[in-house]
């Protein structure tokens, strides 16, 4: 070997290090690219529950404020800061997520703002947000309250906020309080305040993975005389009925939704579990199926043993349009879809990015000093604590 290849080698070797050098970068940088993509739900987790102690904060403003103001300021203006969140949640389930919302079935209810039960089948955590994707089109979405299981009552800052917004927390089976419900919903119809009220009448989610809840509902369909539901859960009456009791002449309609996610059937055609909000977060429920009912209240039955039956009924219709829309039968005009033309739901990033932005930038601004992250520290302890005392009273 000659001098000149001799001095060549370190030059060659020292390149060589290089390449390797950026090779391995790049792995690195790729890795944290997957990874985050991986849980790329976390940053939408993140904001939705790190914003709601600002957002909470500036409900108590509002309190204080409008307390001198006429009676009616402060529920416009809850409702009003309500829509701003919500607004929030529906630029990450739409716009983040990716997903197409295909609505059949009674479209028109997405044009005209009326008081209305809202009544719809339960599978998972992303449920409540279908409201939302609704109830923003009628110009209705801050006059939405839920009936919640009384569990709930408990979450941090959103426990006790959704008590003063209007909703109401409610036990299963025997523990149910029918008078506890009806003082609730009672105070709705006397101020007459606007209202959009969610109700998911099976009580528990439908999930394949737990026969023992299924059986149980067929159980009671069967000491009831009545028709077992393969796809969806027998309704329970006592909530529906209290409310639509407590809320006639007030309300105009009862909304019946039933909904379907894509992506919820394994090879073998069975059907999955509702996929979770983290999964829809990151995009894996391609599609979601809407069918939109509209039922004037004067159709509506108002003895309990027959809006018992009814409602039923009701259930029976979405256990077909579920069990069609799960089937593997070629023949079956309605696999994959519910019957009809559908309608696609759309948003704009002006009716949600603003919303999103306003919350991250106050709670950006609070966090931004040490002394700021210290109030805010304090604050969700203290203000957690404070929540519990004061739901524990209410109960």
């Amino acid at each position: 070997m000659d001098k000149t290849d001799k001095e060549r080698r370190p030059h060659w070797t020292k390149i060589t290090g290089y390449v390797l050098n950026l090779i391995n970068n790049l792995i690195a940088m790729l890795s944290v690219v997957v990874y985050l993509h991986s849980v790329r739900w976390a940053l939408p987790a993140v904001v939705m529950v790190g914003t709601a102690p600002f957002f909470v904060g500036l409900w108590g403003g509002i309190r204080l404020v409008t307390s001198i103001l006429p009676k009616g300021c402060y529920r416009k203006a809850d409702d009003f800061l309500y829509t701003i969140y919500q607004r929030m949640t529906i630029f990450f389930f739409y716009h983040v997520s990716g997903v197409e919302l295909l609505a059949y079935g009674d479209t028109d209810i997405l044009k005209k703002k009326e008081n209305a039960i809202y009544l719809c089948n339960h599978q998972n955590t992303v449920d409540w947000m279908i409201a939302n994707y609704v109830a923003i089109h009628q110009g209705s979405l801050g006059h939405i309250r839920y009936i919640l299981k009384d569990g709930l009552r408990f979450l941090p800052f959103y426990g006790p906020y959704f008590k003063q917004h209007g909703c109401a927390y409610v036990k299963r089976g025997g523990k149910f309080n029918q008078e506890k419900l009806k003082k609730d919903i009672s105070v709705i119809k006397m101020k007459k305040e606007p209202i959009w009220l969610v109700i998911f009448p099976e009580g528990t989610r439908y999930n394949p993975d737990l026969p023992n809840v299924i059986e149980r509902s067929r159980t009671f369909a069967r000491d009831q005389g009545l028709k077992e539901l393969q796809n969806v859960l027998s309704p329970r009456t006592k909530a529906v009925y209290t409310c639509i009791e407590q809320l006639a002449g007030h309300v105009d309609v009862v909304y019946d939704i039933t909904i379907a996610y894509s992506n919820t059937k394994d090879s073998s055609g069975r059907r999955k579990v509702a996929p979770p909000m983290t999964d829809f977060l990151m995009g894996k429920v391609p599609k979601l199926h809407l069918n939109l009912e509209r039922i004037p209240l004067e159709n509506v039955p108002k003895e309990e043993d027959k809006l018992h039956l009814w409602l039923h009924r009701l259930y029976e219709k979405k256990d077909k349009m579920m069990t069609d829309f799960y089937s593997d039968d070629v023949s079956v005009h309605n696999a994959g879809k519910f019957p009809g033309v559908a309608k696609t739901i759309t948003f704009t990033y002006l009716q949600t990015l603003p919303s999103m932005l306003f919350l991250v930038a106050g709670t950006g601004l609070i966090l931004a000093s040490p002394e700021g992250r210290i109030a805010f520290g304090k604050y969700c302890l203290f203000g957690t604590l404070a929540g519990w005392v004061w739901m524990a009273f209410r109960s």
